[in-house]
């Protein structure tokens, strides 16, 4: 049985063309904020401090959260989540990744996720689906998510069919992915 994580980082996801919604997502508004500090909102909510965002160009405006390249631009969500695991200082045990599209995502999922590594390598948040654009990911699980990206593989649920996965349930409502205008509008 595993540990329980002593120090947890949280990370957005950033990095997409988003051709579909016509301008970066990661500046959309939602509500009173862009989606990117919701989404860094959401992290502290869960109780995460160390916070990062990973791809696109750093943001001045953004000072609570540190900025981390994409090491694999244009290779998918596999990639950023490569990038923040080697961005890890050693006393960080696991990142829960949060892709800023998600919005609905509820802090207490996070809590969850990062509950159900006290027994796994991973955990994936689940409604009708896996949604692999809000996880939680031991540093540990990065050598085998590596291999797998080396090996040619991009998909993020088939880099995590070698781990030890916890999948938790939540609401279909809170995965509801923003791919365009007319759907972020539809949840605001």
């Amino acid at each position: 049985m595993h540990d329980r994580p002593r120090v947890v980082r949280g990370a957005v996801l950033v990095g997409g063309a988003s051709r579909r919604f016509g301008s970066d997502k990661a500046d959309a508004m939602f509500g009173d904020t862009t989606l990117l500090v919701h989404q860094l909102r959401t992290l502290q909510a869960a109780d995460i401090r160390d916070l990062a965002y990973v791809g696109g160009s750093p943001r001045a405006h953004i000072t609570q959260a540190e900025y981390i390249a994409d090491e694999y631009p244009g290779e998918g969500p596999l990639g950023g989540m490569l990038s923040i695991l080697r961005a890890c200082e050693p006393q960080v045990h696991a990142v829960v990744v949060l892709a800023v599209d998600v919005p609905l995502v509820a802090a207490g999922t996070l809590r969850r996720l990062i509950e159900a590594l006290s027994g796994a390598d991973a955990a994936v948040a689940m409604a009708a689906r896996e949604h692999w654009s809000c996880v939680a990911i031991r540093r540990s699980a990065s050598e085998y998510l590596e291999e797998s990206f080396n090996e040619g593989n991009r998909a993020v649920h088939l880099a995590m069919q070698r781990l030890h996965l916890e999948r938790v349930s939540v609401d279909d409502r809170e995965l509801t992915n923003v791919n365009d205008v007319a759907s972020l509008n539809g949840i605001t």
